[in-house]
């Protein structure tokens, strides 16, 4: 018995030693702090936003969010923007850059409410800090003065645009002799800021509005003289974020190869030039490759195999050589749009990305539109 309890006892140390070991040698590690500029309102089809130049990135939203002539294109980028991806190994000194050129994107696209959204998905206040700006902006743009002034009292800091910020909110306010000297504090450092100075002027003295035609206006410009009902040409250039584009109605989509045909013939009866046409042409014949092969197969004559040559391929495309589902990024997404943008006649490529993105409904929609 004194055997078979030395043996037993013996046997629980050894497996006890064992477990001891294998807990020592495993080595759990911690997992990764999700990226700031992973976050987003959605999912997105992609993995992350893809190593690519920032600043090569910026000029692609840059041309994306300044045209807003296409709803479907709006939509398009719009979602891109606004997703979210899963961790991102990212240099500490690029940290935020990709989700301030997606919050400056939306806006200038005038998804104001997005951009709201996007920022308040931020976990950390104090990184939330740095993009309050466009906040405050995008609630002026909603005609929501209360809440972007309750969000310009919580800010200790006192740069140039929430000193600005304080003299909008305190226009507004009924303490008028508070405004007044407020005003005239920023006014004082502030000289060049005229179209913005006239307009708090006249809601604080009641002085007479001198239009005039001014080169840049900011959202608290827009802001101003839409609130008092300023009209008349008052800037060279609208920014993009005035620039409304009708909402996105989906229309019927490509139901049958008859129905294509029918939209084509239709198209080249307008009188547009023939390499307008035959652009048209090859947008549609390369969007039936990648999206319905079954229908083009049924209708390979004439009106869809005509080809053009002569238009530029795309730089971008290179970029897009070789994705697969599981490798396409945010960029890659945003090129692919950027190519349908300029028409170029290499759309192969990007409407293989469109599709791992799973844009379908979005892209026949923006095909429609080019050719209804």
């Amino acid at each position: 018995m004194i055997l078979l309890k030395i043996k037993l006892f013996g046997w629980i140390g050894f497996i006890l030693g064992i477990f001891s070991c294998t807990a020592h040698a495993v080595q759990i590690d911690a997992l990764p702090s999700p990226s700031l500029d992973a976050i987003g309102i959605q999912s997105a089809p992609f993995k992350n936003w893809g190593v690519y130049p920032i600043s090569e990135m910026e000029k692609i939203v840059e041309a994306l969010t300044k045209q807003h002539s296409s709803p479907a294109m709006n939509e398009m980028v719009a979602f891109v923007l606004s997703s979210s991806t899963d961790y991102t190994p990212q240099a500490e000194e690029d940290k935020g850059l990709w989700l301030a050129l997606r919050i400056k994107g939306l806006f200038d696209l005038g998804h104001f409410q997005k951009v709201i959204q996007l920022i308040d998905t931020i976990p950390s206040s104090e990184e939330r800090n740095v993009y309050l700006p466009f906040y405050f902006n995008a609630l002026l743009m909603q005609d929501d003065l209360n809440r972007a002034c309750l969000i310009s009292e919580e800010q200790n800091s006192r740069n140039a645009f929430w000193q600005k910020a304080e003299v909008l909110c305190q226009a507004f306010e009924e303490n008028k002799d508070k405004a007044r000297f407020t005003y005239e504090l920023w006014r004082e450092k502030n000289p060049q800021d005229t179209f913005f100075a006239s307009l708090i002027s006249h809601q604080l003295y009641g002085t007479s509005f001198q239009q005039e035609k001014i080169k840049t206006m900011t959202p608290m410009d827009a802001f101003l003289a839409r609130k008092m009902g300023v009209k008349g040409t008052l800037i060279e250039n609208i920014p993009p974020f005035m620039q409304g584009v009708e909402p996105l109605k989906i229309k019927g989509g490509f139901k049958n190869a008859v129905n294509l045909k029918i939209l084509m013939e239709n198209w080249q009866q307008k009188k547009v030039s023939e390499d307008e046409q035959k652009l048209r042409l090859v947008q549609l014949t390369t969007y039936l490759d990648v999206f319905h092969p079954d229908v083009r197969y049924m209708y390979k004559n004439r009106v869809f195999d005509e080809r053009m040559t002569s238009l530029n391929v795309s730089p971008l495309s290179v970029f897009l050589l070789g994705k697969t589902k599981d490798t396409i990024t945010g960029a890659d997404v945003l090129i692919a749009l950027k190519m349908l943008q300029e028409n170029v006649a290499n759309l192969e490529l990007a409407f293989k990305i469109l599709k791992l993105a799973e844009m379908d409904t979005l892209v026949e929609q923006w095909m429609l539109e080019r050719i209804s």
